[in-house]
C-alpha cells in the first residue's frame, strides 16, 4: 500500500479501476451479480476470474507476450502493482494492456 501511496505518477482510470478490483466481464464476477450461469472464460472454458484474461488466457497470449518485452520481466499477479508504481513508461504500458483487455471484452459483452 505504502508503495501505491507514495508513487508520483499514474492516474487511475475506468478501465483500471475495472481491473484492479475484479469487476466487469469477467466470468467470476459476472456470475456473482447474477448476469451470467457459468464462470468460465468464453474464449478458453477455464474458470474466468479477475485475473484469467490479464495473465492466463491464451486469446490474450500475444499481447501478454508484447507486454513483457516492454516491461522488460514477466508480469504477475504479484508484481504487477510494483511494476506499475516503479517507472511511469511501465505504468502506462500495463494500463494499456488493461485498456485494451476492458474495452475489448466489454465491447464483446463477453459473448454471453
Amino acid at each position: 500500500l505504502r508503495t501505491w501511496l507514495g508513487r508520483s505518477h499514474g492516474e487511475v482510470n475506468y478501465t483500471l479501476c475495472q481491473f484492479l478490483l475484479g469487476h466487469g466481464e469477467n466470468g467470476e464476477y459476472l456470475a456473482k451479480i447474477g448476469k451470467r450461469t457459468s464462470n468460465e472464460c468464453v474464449d478458453c472454458g477455464l474458470q474466468d476470474d479477475k485475473a484469467h484474461a490479464f495473465y492466463e488466457c491464451p486469446r490474450w497470449h500475444a499481447e501478454r507476450e508484447r507486454l513483457q518485452r516492454e516491461v522488460g520481466e514477466p508480469v504477475t499477479p504479484q508484481n504487477t502493482i510494483k511494476l506499475m508504481c516503479e517507472e511511469e513508461v511501465k505504468w502506462d504500458i500495463i494500463q494499456a494492456y488493461c485498456h485494451n483487455i476492458v474495452n475489448t471484452r466489454e465491447r464483446e459483452g463477453m459473448r454471453s
